[in-house]
């Protein structure tokens, strides 16, 4: 047998095992009694693990209820601006449509305003005019003054503007300078001491997982199709059997699930060392033909014995 022939055969055998040695597999539920102190976000969890030399860590699925808001407690406001005469607008965390968001922030801007201005929104209406994405402000009552939206944190995409910007009216009116978005953060990050403070990411991300639609008060689910690519460096330094485990955003603020669990399955292993694999695999595989070929003589040679006393029979008779 050739060389190619050995590859071909070894890669169609190793397929399966070329990338773990051995593993062992753990789910988590922050819902659940093993979870020892913390809320469903944010937790520590009893998580017991065999004493072997595991090197690799990998969520291998994952259900995150998209029960945290489209506007929660951290980016909830912003300022408006009055000819130099400035209030905070706070708006209610929760999720929004377009037309809820606009009615309810201008309406808030009305009561807040410094000097009485009237602030009101429209969004295009797809059925009679062309779709922009865009929110159109017009404020009444202001005189010749043209009052600004100040913003300073995430609030800016719902009212389609970029952070740390000052927006002002022109002709009384204020054009989003962005689309608007109203659809919660896609990607969830999960943090966790499991993984090594020698991983490149020095920030323990354990998993990130990406929603294609996420849609409120529904389920981000998740299933690794690359195992040793989504994987990371375990933390084979932890002399302890309790992990934490945090559900954050972006940004890395802890997301507020609201009460509902997280649920996700661990992949702890040993990765596998290829060139090892493949060096008892070509050793066995010779002792494997060496072992044919001693048989297959062995039968000629039985079957040529018999031959010659069938011969010396036949003689004798």
């Amino acid at each position: 047998m050739n060389i190619i022939d050995y590859l071909l055969r070894t890669f169609s055998c190793l397929l399966v095992y070329i990338i773990l040695e051995y593993s062992v597999k753990r789910y988590i539920d922050s819902g659940d009694e093993k979870r020892l102190s913390g809320d469903e976000s944010n937790f520590t969890y009893q998580l017991s693990l065999p004493l072997l030399p595991f090197d690799r860590v990998c969520i291998t699925e994952a259900l995150i209820p998209i029960s945290y808001y489209l506007i929660d407690n951290n980016h909830n406001f912003m300022i408006l601006d009055e000819d130099g005469a400035q209030v905070t607008i706070t708006v209610p965390v929760g999720n929004y449509s377009v037309n809820s968001f606009i009615n309810i922030v201008t309406a808030l801007m009305t009561t807040a305003s410094p000097n009485g201005y009237r602030y009101s929104g429209t969004y295009p209406n797809s059925f009679l005019e062309p779709q922009t994405g865009k929110i159109t402000f017009t404020v009444t009552d202001n005189g010749i003054i043209q009052p600004s939206f100040i913003f300073t944190n995430h609030l800016c995409v719902q009212f389609g503007f970029n952070i740390h910007t000052t927006n002002t009216f022109s002709n009384n009116t204020l054009v989003s300078t962005n689309c608007v978005s109203f659809v919660p953060t896609p990607t969830v990050y999960i943090h966790s001491d499991i993984v090594s403070p020698d991983h490149f990411n020095d920030s323990n991300v354990l998993g990130v997982l990406d929603s294609a639609n996420s849609i409120p008060m529904q389920n981000l689910v998740f299933h690794s199709t690359q195992i040793d690519m989504d994987s990371v460096t375990f933390n084979s330094s932890k002399n302890s059997s309790i992990f934490s485990f945090t559900i954050c955003n972006a940004d890395g603020e802890i997301i507020d699930l609201n009460g509902l669990p997280v649920r996700f399955k661990l992949l702890v292993y040993k990765k596998a060392n290829i060139m090892n694999l493949l060096s008892k695999f070509f050793q066995y595989q010779i002792l494997k033909d060496e072992e044919d070929r001693r048989k297959l003589q062995l039968q000629l040679e039985q079957q040529n014995n018999e031959s010659n006393l069938e011969e010396q029979n036949n003689i004798i008779n």
